[in-house]
């Protein structure tokens, strides 16, 4: 790692460092104001002639931190391949032993990921080819696709729009606010599983500002079905009070995307935490829908 003042740098710039360049701590979080964080990647030896995937998120490059034919590998015009699982950050390129460079430089984009980094800084693996059943010409991803995986991925996000969608038929015929609700919270869930790390093996995450913002919309949605499904505005009116506080923040965060409150200071947890004590005191009222809501 190499900390500087200097913004502007590039690749070229920065390799006149090399030497100041120093290992990074566990307990680094990369968030010192007016710095710009570089690491230095360095490839071990036993690494053979193939092409290789680089993830590289939270970190960004360019044409120099790649010679051109490193890069030329008759994928794209511009010689600069982004795709899975993040296609901003992510590349391929080529690597001889012996004849390649083994160092290379990566900026960090600070706002990407949020500290700390733990073990996602980088992370390098040759490419698996796979056949893609459209126009059967071969590609390239990082990750095997597992057929099993895939398949229940599949059902889960399958299951939660079709209960979606029954209940957005609800909706149009009884009018109560819940159904809608319910809808729209199921709807931005989907998508938020759909594009999430842990499905699909990542072939379709974003990055973690937009994965940020469909959090705030399914929490914004979870919230207001809460609220009007379980009644809360007339029987728990403190807790209504604390899930109208939970709204606005909500609202914040999405206006101040980079530095949020709700995730930063861990207070999903407790608001969550609040959903789960409002079921409990409408079944001890004695209303018996709140069971669902607690099971759900």
């Amino acid at each position: 790692m190499y900390k500087t003042s200097k913004a502007s740098l590039n690749v070229e710039e920065i390799k006149k460092h090399s030497q100041e360049f120093k290992h990074i701590e566990k307990d680094e979080k990369f968030a010192e104001k007016g710095v710009t964080y570089w690491i230095e990647i360095k490839l071990d030896k036993g690494m053979k002639l193939r092409v290789y995937g680089g993830y590289t998120r939270p970190f960004i490059f360019d044409k120099n931190s790649f010679s051109p034919k490193q890069l030329d590998i008759n994928m794209t015009n511009d010689n600069m391949v982004r795709y899975v699982p993040d296609n901003k950050y992510s590349i391929k390129f080529n690597y001889q032993a012996g004849e390649d460079e083994t160092r290379y430089y990566f900026r960090l984009k600070s706002f990407s990921v949020p500290p700390p980094f733990k073990n996602d800084l980088f992370k390098i693996e040759p490419i698996q080819p796979y056949v893609e059943a459209s126009d059967r010409e071969t590609t390239y991803c990082f990750y095997k696709i597992n057929f099993i995986e895939t398949i229940l991925s599949s059902l889960v996000i399958g299951m939660i729009l079709m209960s979606a969608l029954y209940t957005a038929v609800l909706y149009v015929y009884r009018r109560k606010k819940e159904f809608l609700y319910y809808t729209l919270m199921q709807i931005s869930m989907s998508i938020f599983l759909f594009t999430a790390p842990m499905f699909f093996r990542g072939v379709f995450s974003l990055d973690f500002i937009s994965m940020q913002q469909l959090t705030l919309i399914v929490a914004f949605f979870a919230t207001l079905f809460t609220q009007s499904f379980l009644d809360t505005k007339k029987h728990l009116p403190k807790i209504d009070l604390l899930l109208n506080l939970y709204l606005l923040l909500i609202i914040a965060d999405a206006i101040w995307i980079f530095d949020p409150i709700l995730l930063k200071y861990k207070l999903y947890e407790f608001f969550g935490l609040l959903f789960l004590l409002s079921a409990v005191l409408r079944i001890k009222d004695g209303f018996k829908p709140a069971w669902f809501y607690l099971l759900g």
